[in-house]
């Protein structure tokens, strides 16, 4: 009945888009935004650019550009992804020379302002050598944000060769090979954000919406479907245990998700038992932020990213591999464990087909570090922390004792005083080498306390002095504690498909 059912909304969303998805989604805001300004295939207006900064153009008017493809970058002094891509905009200029036009648009900030934040934080910071367009004091500006009803930064404006709105998305849509096949009059696919789309309501289930989309076909059965650009694109968004008493059903909705979350799901009570007892890890995997108890087979980019690929404006296609949407609807009385086996089922059954992935959990025996307190020792103060003034009670200062410099430390819990390894680049590199070959890269909880304990005064060498695990070690046998070498057995949830090791 199920599969019928499907069917028919498939069919009805192929014959008629009469009925906008967009319609049915809970999200005033949108729908505001969305009945004022310019819209796709709409003439941009006859009227001035404004207070324009590094104008070497020497045209003042949006129909000066007749003929050029017109890029309006939105960015902010706050926004260090739009700060970074800078350099990559200026070379697209380059590139294209006179077939298209980059003006970075910051309406929201005037230029002097700007040029003064760059000039304090860094000498090498500076405005790149394209013309942006500024807030004025006459109101050119507010009048343009008006016209294109944008969401924010990292959005784009392109206007075509004959003055019409193209294009309003995301950043990451100005990759070069793009702009060329847009400028050759072929078909580019343009990654929206959400001045286009609503944001996910999680009261909607998305296999309703699907016979609606119009460029998102379904990828498996009922419930799995691609990268979806017409719904809440830019951010991954999940609707969890989501009965409906009417249709005797519970669901789990994950709108564009990192194929590595969808995979760690199923397992996620099993994580959380076991990170409660770890108090520092090595988490680097080949340049991505992964946590130790996965292992990913050679192209990580199937499965999840790390954000260093994005600075500066990464090709959206990276973007969108790794992400996926998946809905399991059930009968309400299945139990959650058969709701978390099924689940591992669809996503084997689904990614072995197109990459022929295999995700388990196995049990692995690993070197690790343990934290424990020294015989007699118990620096644990009697006071109950009170989460509502977890930090206003803590005090860190720098003191100076016997010539040597410490760092001393009051009602610090201990998961706290471990932060000490992160921010000790020595020992954090100590740990990502272990991690490479095989050595303890993680530290376990063994002191019978939890993190959360408070600790009584404590002080520390500063970090200068701490540059091996053998004197932090030294370091915190002075105040009861010890790291001893040993060996558990762990979950991991492992992942193998057809790119190998």
């Amino acid at each position: 009945m199920k599969r019928v059912i499907l069917m028919y909304l498939l069919c009805a969303g192929l014959v008629s888009h009469a009925q906008e998805w967009t319609k049915k989604i809970n999200d005033s805001d949108f729908h505001n935004r969305r009945s004022k300004g310019l819209k796709i295939g709409d003439k941009m207006p006859d009227i001035s650019l404004g207070s324009v900064w590094n104008n070497k153009t020497g045209k003042t008017r949006f129909s000066d550009f007749k003929g050029k493809l017109i890029i309006l970058d939105f960015w902010s002094q706050g926004c260090s992804d739009c700060i970074a891509a800078f350099p990559k905009m200026e070379k697209l200029q380059k590139e294209f020379k006179d077939e298209i036009q980059i003006f970075l648009f910051n309406p929201w900030e005037m230029v002097d302002d700007v040029i003064m934040h760059f000039k304090k934080n860094s000498e090498d910071l500076k405005m790149p050598d394209l013309p942006c367009i500024q807030k004025d004091t006459k109101g050119i500006s507010e009048q343009l944000l008006k016209l294109l009803p944008v969401m924010g930064v990292t959005t784009q404006v392109w206007i075509d060769k004959d003055g019409k709105i193209t294009l309003i998305g995301s950043s990451r849509n100005n990759t070069s090979k793009k702009i060329r096949d847009f400028l050759d009059g072929k078909e580019v696919y343009k990654l929206n954000n959400n001045s286009l789309n609503p944001n996910f309501d999680p009261s909607y289930p998305y296999v309703k919406l699907l016979g609606d989309f119009k460029t998102t076909p379904v990828k498996y059965s009922s419930t799995f479907t691609g990268f979806n650009n017409e719904y809440q694109a830019q951010n991954p968004n999940r609707a969890l245990n989501i009965l409906d008493s009417a249709a005797g059903t519970i669901r789990n909705t994950f709108v564009n998700t990192f194929v590595l979350d969808l995979y760690s799901h199923p397992f996620k009570d099993i994580f959380l038992a076991q990170q409660k007892k770890i108090l520092y890890e090595a988490i680097s995997h080949r340049g991505y932020v992964i946590p130790f108890n996965f292992e990913l087979p050679k192209d990580t980019l199937r499965y999840t990213y790390f954000h260093k690929y994005l600075n500066g404006g990464s090709d959206d296609s990276i973007y969108r591999k790794p992400k996926f949407c998946y809905e399991q609807i059930l009968p309400i009385n299945v139990p959650v464990e058969l709701q978390k086996k099924y689940m591992l089922e669809d996503l084997n059954r689904y990614f072995s087909s197109l990459y022929g992935t295999y995700g388990r959990l196995e049990k692995r025996v690993v070197p690790c570090y343990e934290l424990v307190q020294l015989a007699g020792s118990m620096p644990v103060n009697s006071k109950s922390r009170n989460p509502d003034n977890l930090y206003s009670t803590m005090k860190k200062v720098n003191t100076v004792k016997d010539w040597k410099k410490y760092v001393r430390y009051e009602n610090y819990s201990l998961s706290l005083i471990c932060q000490e390894i992160f921010e000790n680049q020595y020992l954090r590199n100590e740990f990502l080498e272990n991690k490479k070959s095989s050595k303890p890269a993680i530290l376990f909880n063994e002191t019978g306390l939890e993190g959360t304990a408070i600790l009584d005064l404590l002080e520390l060498p500063e970090a200068a002095a701490i540059k091996s695990m053998e004197d932090y070690r030294r370091a915190l046998n002075k105040i009861g504690f010890d790291i001893k070498v040993s060996s558990r057995s762990l979950n991991f949830l492992v992942i193998t498909d057809n790119s190998g090791k």
